[in-house]
């Protein structure tokens, strides 16, 4: 199995990155492949540092929200109107910010109104979707959202006092052991570059990342995130489990807190995916009755199948390396979804 994943990325040459495999504890495979910097030719290495953008920055905002619901801090029902004055007369709890479910405009989805170059305190960006209104009553859709993760950071340091930042490399880094981890406006060390196509990608603010997509880290620390929550370290498995049910459930999507509820191979899985405009792509998915992990990192945006999508480019990888895992072949859709 380990030999036929190994061949299996032989034959993706356009895939720059780094991919970690494990069942049941045991790490099968971790690899690095292609180039850290594609013009100098620097290879990636498993200890390079790639953005994971939303696969893991957002799981991590749930997961120190969640921490605070446990010490009685903050509570699912709280309305946000108590932190964000703005939006006093809605009807949006945290809860709903967790699942995609507030009816907010997505920032990076309102065209022109923000400069993707240009840097923003997250109080500026609220204001400005705060113009644009409700898309939909809360809790009656799910529509995916960075506007509600960022809004869970500033709940966290409005509650706390502290920054975002701060609370969750005590909270969850250092408890985690991911001592490779870290925000990519603090630190971009042993960083891979950006990359669309193999050339070097766009610029992108990483204050428009924040509580959304800002963590940067490698494979094995993920890993360890993985394996802290299977575990409890950082979280009660009242609250993992919380994590990993269905808070919402629609005709194409089900998800919890925030993971993506599937069901591929018959078999339960959580996952999510990430994409940073400027050229990562990320996938972390644990099937959860088999206890395998795949996490996948990349630093070249590409498309792996002549009808996918390049920024799900991760998410193709990993479900190829699941249907290696499992001897059984999905739908295409299916490898994307």
């Amino acid at each position: 199995m380990i030999k036929q994943i190994d061949e299996y990325l032989s034959k993706k040459p356009l895939f720059s990155g780094c991919i970690l495999v494990a069942r049941k504890g045991e790490v099968l495979v971790h690899k690095a492949y292609g180039f850290a910097d594609f013009e100098k030719q620097i290879k990636n290495t498993i200890d390079t540092r790639f953005s994971t953008a939303s696969a893991i920055s957002k799981p991590m905002t749930a997961i120190a929200t969640l921490q605070l619901i446990e010490h009685g801090i903050l509570s699912l029902s709280q309305k946000i109107g108590l932190f964000f004055p703005q939006y006093k007369n809605e009807n949006i709890t945290i809860h709903h910010l967790l699942n995609h479910t507030s009816g907010i405009p997505n920032y990076l989805m309102i065209g022109k109104a923000i400069d993707n170059t240009k840097e923003y305190r997250p109080k500026e960006i609220i204001n400005i979707v705060h113009n644009k209104g409700l898309r939909f009553i809360p809790g009656k859709k799910f529509s995916y959202n960075n506007t509600g993760f960022l809004m869970l950071g500033l709940i966290i340091e409005q509650v706390l006092g502290t920054s975002y930042e701060q609370y969750v490399k005590e909270n969850i880094f250092a408890p985690a052991g991911m001592k490779n981890s870290c925000f990519e406006r603090e630190n971009l060390e042993n960083t891979a570059k950006n990359h669309i196509k193999g050339k070097q990608g766009t610029f992108f603010h990483p204050s428009l990342l924040y509580a959304c997509g800002e963590v940067h880290s490698t494979v094995e620390d993920l890993y360890r995130l993985d394996r802290a929550l299977k575990e409890n370290y950082i979280l009660s498995e009242a609250s993992v489990n919380m994590m990993e049910e269905p808070s919402y459930s629609g005709k194409w999507i089900t998800v919890g807190y925030p993971w993506l509820i599937k069901n591929q191979f018959d078999r339960r899985s959580i996952a999510h995916g990430g994409t940073h405009p400027g050229g990562y792509v990320s996938h972390f998915e644990r099937y959860l009755d088999d206890d395998i992990t795949i996490i996948v990192l990349s630093n070249n945006m590409v498309k792996h199948a002549t009808f996918s999508m390049k920024e799900l480019g991760a998410t193709w990888i990993s479900r190829e390396i699941a249907e290696i895992m499992f001897s059984q072949k999905l739908r295409f859709w299916q490898k994307y979804l």
